[in-house]
């Protein structure tokens, strides 16, 4: 029914961050009328809301069908250290098919925690990270100031020359000039 990837197999244990991608597979998208996804998350791993701007409401994404892009793309993250080594992503996909029958289908994914002196040991899957890198810039940030990014110029002095000007108008140390 589904297909589910992570770009990366596994999750830094302090301050990491990999991606779902969830996918119907083709030979579902013709007889699904309504689709809603929902997530349950190993104990210390978090996400922001899906990178690919379906509606979300408190306890599920709602894949809207009409659309051409059926996909849903999150960001999970760690933030504070986790002290296990293996968790279990719980999917659970509920769809109305187009005779008004339901359906519920409850999908498992296994995401590895390691250190960061670990992380070459895994694979990352190169056509999730291709997906990503297709999706326009996080709606997510685009909705919300959470991270506002402030710009400010870095002044350097080139030489220790200074001219008349600087010369007389300079306070070293509470005296004005020279």
């Amino acid at each position: 029914m589904m297909e589910i990837r992570l770009t990366k197999p596994f999750i830094e244990r302090e301050e990491g961050v990999t991606h779902l991608w969830i996918r119907p597979k083709p030979c579902y998208r013709a007889t699904i009328a309504s689709l809603r996804l929902s997530i349950e998350l190993p104990k210390g791993v978090h996400r922001l809301p899906n990178l690919t701007a379906h509606p979300e409401k408190e306890d599920a994404i709602v894949v809207d069908v009409s659309s051409d892009t059926w996909d849903v793309v999150i960001e999970l993250y760690t933030e504070t250290p986790v002290s296990f080594s293996v968790g279990t992503i719980q999917l659970t996909s509920s769809y109305l098919d187009a005779y008004g029958q339901n359906y519920r289908f409850t999908h498992s994914i296994t995401l590895a925690f390691a250190d960061e002196e670990e992380t070459e040991e895994f694979v990352v899957d190169e056509e999730a990270v291709a997906r990503l890198k297709q999706l326009p810039a996080s709606p997510y940030l685009q909705q919300t100031e959470e991270y506002p990014m402030e710009m400010r110029p870095v002044i350097h002095l080139v030489s220790m020359q200074t001219s008349s000007l600087e010369k007389k108008y300079r306070i070293d140390g509470g005296r004005v000039g020279r």
